[in-house]
């Protein structure tokens, strides 16, 4: 039988069903508030998360995955345009053309057609790619859900993740499932894999009905990462950071041409006034200026947590790769208390630019707003000293009743921001063609500790 934290690995939880002032700063972090409505992935990290916390589950349903074999497929390393990776991840970075496996084999079951097309596998992160054709109309909101099982050299593969999803067509969507790898799990170089999709659950438009669609559907194949290994770099380093309570170690950075992650102990102080339970988070720079984007992390419990099982493992933050051309990389602590403060809106006239300031150092600029085909598209650009990570999807649209639109996350180009030059497309919804009014958050929940930034030079590295 599977082991419990496996399958917990997972149960899907919506978090409408708990008080966040119950969250502490590991199921915060967990579930990822530091980026406000801007991330859309859909999170699940429950191994470490149900042995480091206590939550009880109304219902937890365990599925048994049955093997189901088929014959090997064997990946190939090439090059491919448009690939689905390359342009869920980040459409800039060239080396997916590089380090992207393209799988292209289908299996058939139920009603469900699953096409395996991409696997993308460095020491920091497992990304799969998966088309799935069904036999009934698809809607936004009711996907058929299921995380991959995956194996490699008959060794589960366990770690926190996410799972971004976009409908082709009415009968069609596409997936890409990352899994981030602890510093603790070493995935060798010549890989025989197995990815396996257990079952599917499939929601109904409003959500009140469900009903399971039995697998699995399954894929072998062998696939090396040497020619990533050999562009990977590990740095050790021991840098302390001291803030108020908080203490922080950040032990090593291991960079990768699709990935970097910056692994880190912390602990805290709980007799020290103010208490603050939020562990630091990090904003990744270049000498040209461009900033990395956070791709997700793992937390390990506070060092001092009595009875804590996983003491030898480290928490991590991981980002989007360093530019091939980066000679420095600068790192720059902050604290995000997830307390987002909304200012008030203001109308939207003809008059552009318009300049939404958040506090002394940030501001959005706004110059230009289109309505068309019910959708109204939004440029705007970031200025300040937060990164795009913090900045980016802190722009609010409301109706004439100043309730907040919705984004339309099929468009847009969120995932090909780098720089704070560039230009940001965002598209809402139009609910009711009236008056628009525009907005953002100030920066009151997040403190920049300037002066724990540091350096490294990646050419003596």
């Amino acid at each position: 039988m599977k082991d419990i934290y496996e399958l917990l690995n997972y149960v899907e939880i919506d978090l409408k069903e708990y008080d966040d002032t119950d969250l502490n700063d590991i199921e915060i972090k967990k579930m990822k508030n530091r980026l406000h409505h801007y991330t859309k992935k859909r999170m699940y990290d429950l191994k470490k998360f149900v042995k480091n916390t206590c939550i009880s589950f109304g219902v937890l349903f365990l599925i048994c995955v049955v093997i189901f074999n088929v014959n090997p497929i064997f990946a190939r390393e090439i090059p491919v345009l448009g690939n689905i990776i390359k342009n869920f991840e980040d459409r800039d970075n060239s080396e997916f053309d590089t380090y992207t496996s393209v799988i292209n084999k289908s299996m058939e079951k139920n009603g469900i057609k699953v096409t395996l097309n991409e696997v993308a596998i460095d020491d920091n992160r497992f990304i799969i790619a998966a088309t799935f054709k069904t036999s009934y109309k698809l809607y936004e909101k009711s996907f058929p859900t299921m995380n991959p099982t995956i194996t490699v050299n008959g060794k589960c593969i366990n770690g926190s993740g996410g799972k971004e999803s976009k409908i082709v067509n009415d009968d069609t969507y596409t997936t890409v499932d990352t899994i981030n790898i602890p510093d603790n799990i070493k995935i060798p170089d010549n890989m025989n894999v197995k990815i396996s999709y257990a079952d599917f659950n499939v929601v109904s438009l409003d959500s009140k009905n469900s009903r399971l669609i039995n697998g699995p559907w399954q894929f072998n194949f062998t696939v090396s990462k040497k020619k990533i290994t050999n562009k990977t770099k590990t740095i050790k380093i021991s840098k302390h950071i001291k803030w108020h309570n908080i203490d922080t170690e950040i032990k090593q950075i291991n960079i990768t041409p699709l990935s970097t992650k910056i692994s880190f102990d912390y602990n805290y102080n709980t007799s020290q006034k103010p208490i603050y339970r939020n562990p630091l988070d990090f904003i990744i720079t270049d000498n040209r200026g461009s900033y990395l984007k956070w791709k997700g992390s793992e937390l390990m419990p506070n060092k001092n947590t009595v009875n804590y099982a996983d003491k030898d493992g480290m928490s991590f933050d991981l980002f989007s790769g360093m530019p091939k051309t980066s000679k420095k990389m600068y790192i720059t602590p902050y604290y995000s208390s997830h307390d987002i403060r909304h200012l008030a809106p203001l109308k939207v006239t003809e008059n552009f630019p318009i300049v939404l300031i958040q506090d002394d150092n940030n501001r959005l600029i706004v110059y230009d707003i289109t309505r068309r085909d019910g959708k109204i598209y939004v440029k705007y650009r970031c200025e300040g000293n937060l990164g795009l990570d913090i900045q980016l999807g802190r722009l609010y649209l409301y109706d004439n009743n100043k309730e907040m639109l919705e984004e339309d996350d099929s468009e847009g180009n969120h995932e090909n921001i780098s720089n704070n030059k560039d230009t940001i497309t965002e598209v809402f919804k139009d609910k009711n063609k009236g008056e628009i009014y525009i907005g953002t958050s100030d920066m009151s929940d997040i403190k920049v500790l300037e002066d724990s930034k540091f350096a490294i030079d990646l050419d003596n590295n």
